[in-house]
């Protein structure tokens, strides 16, 4: 009801609690019974009323089997008739109305989302073993076929820039863009020595590349939250990232 009881220590204690419980229990879909959705309740009436085991018993009781069985279902979706985790002898319900006699405050529990990493990304499952002896029996199959051997190519030997870019000019670019020392050195020389210019080009060469990337599946990452401060405002983020070497480096996390 107050701001007052939700700075405090017994309700921030609730809060963590109802989060981890939801965290505990994946089958969970609502806070009560009776914020069950009608249309689904329907739904699943309608499945259990032609079920083989109801149909074979006598119509006076097969509304009320149904019944009792779609309150079983809707109970395991609520997340008030849980056992709450820490004391499995009593459920949600009754420690939030445990925290209600603490507080001396009306507490409710409104709503919640859950995240699961990389829910809803297709991801291909590769068996590596499978496709390396599917590739190397494609390889033994195909016959070999005598070609003649060709001239050796000539070695490319790298053009070297034709501006003079200087030492401090490079170390000026790296501290600006964290770029490496060779790719600062090429943006300089492609700008005719312009610090602003050469940083903008590796920008955008940055940008392709990444534009590159941006097709391929990234179904690795983290779930992070942020509360700003006062408590009223929280959100919940999900980052993806390819691999989770990445999603544990320092970049990744920041």
């Amino acid at each position: 009801e107050t701001d007052f009881v939700a700075r405090g220590e017994i309700f921030q204690q609730l809060v963590q609690d109802i989060a981890m419980q939801i965290a505990a229990n994946p089958d969970v879909e609502f806070v009560s019974t009776a914020d069950a959705d009608p249309a689904w309740v329907a739904k699943e009436k309608e499945i259990e009323m032609g079920k083989e085991d109801i149909l074979s018993k006598p119509e006076n009781i097969r509304e009320k089997m149904v019944e009792g069985r779609l309150a079983k279902t809707i109970k395991e979706k609520a997340l008030l008739e849980q056992d709450f985790i820490k004391d499995t002898d009593k459920t949600v319900q009754e420690y939030l109305k445990e925290t209600v006699a603490s507080c001396g405050e009306n507490l409710q529990i409104r709503r919640f989302v859950r995240y699961n990493l990389g829910e809803g990304i297709e991801k291909k499952d590769v068996n590596f073993a499978e496709e390396v002896a599917q590739q190397t029996k494609v390889k033994e199959d195909a016959p070999v076929e005598a070609k003649p051997e060709a001239a050796p190519e000539p070695a490319k030997v790298e053009e070297t820039p034709t501006v003079a870019v200087s030492a401090k000019d490079v170390k000026a670019l790296r501290d600006q863009t964290g770029a490496g020392m060779m790719d600062c050195k090429k943006a300089l020389a492609e700008n005719d020595g312009d610090i602003e210019a050469a940083a903008e080009f590796l920008r955008k060469k940055g940008m392709a590349s990444a534009d590159k990337k941006a097709g391929r599946v990234a179904a690795e990452g983290a779930v992070a939250s942020y509360i700003h401060p006062g408590s009223r405002i929280g959100v919940l983020v999900e980052v993806n990232s390819e691999t989770d070497f990445v999603a544990r480096g320092e970049i990744f996390q920041q």
